[in-house]
């Protein structure tokens, strides 16, 4: 007598195999998950780090003055926030630009790259750069800048 179907062995033995499968490729493509997003968070930053050192290159004489005036009027040497919205308006960054964090359109309302470490050599500035979000991190260099 033939019979259609599968025998419960076969369908527990189908059933161990996926899970086989599934614990395997479960763990590797979260953590190709996790990776991109860390990757993409770190790819964004430093395209806000480069679109800073542009400004600064390309507006050197009016950076120049800002940060000389900025230093004789705070207590806070070599350091100096760039606001995002700064770089949009100059066109080093475009306000469509996602945020990774949130995988929304940028709110540059109290965002800044905050150079550290500025020191001026042949008339060019060095600077270390930290994305700054003062709307996150309140108690922040930039949370009260005022150029």
């Amino acid at each position: 007598m033939k019979q259609n179907g599968f025998t419960l062995i076969e369908l527990i033995g189908v059933v161990a195999i996926i899970a086989l499968v599934m614990v395997v490729a479960v763990p590797q493509v979260m953590s190709t998950l996790t990776n991109s997003s860390v990757k993409k968070s770190e790819a964004f930053e430093n395209d806000l780090e480069l679109a800073a050192e542009s400004y600064v290159e390309n507006n050197w004489q009016t950076f120049k003055i800002e940060y000389d005036k900025y230093q004789t009027s705070h207590n806070r040497p070599n350091q100096y926030c760039i606001p995002l919205s700064t770089l949009i308006s100059n066109g080093y960054i475009k306000n469509t630009d996602i945020d990774p964090s949130t995988n929304e359109a940028i709110n540059f309302e109290k965002k800044y790259i905050l150079l550290r470490n500025i020191s001026e050599t042949q008339n060019r500035y060095k600077f270390s750069f930290e994305y700054i979000d003062a709307t996150v991190n309140k108690g922040t260099i930039c949370t009260s800048w005022e150029v």
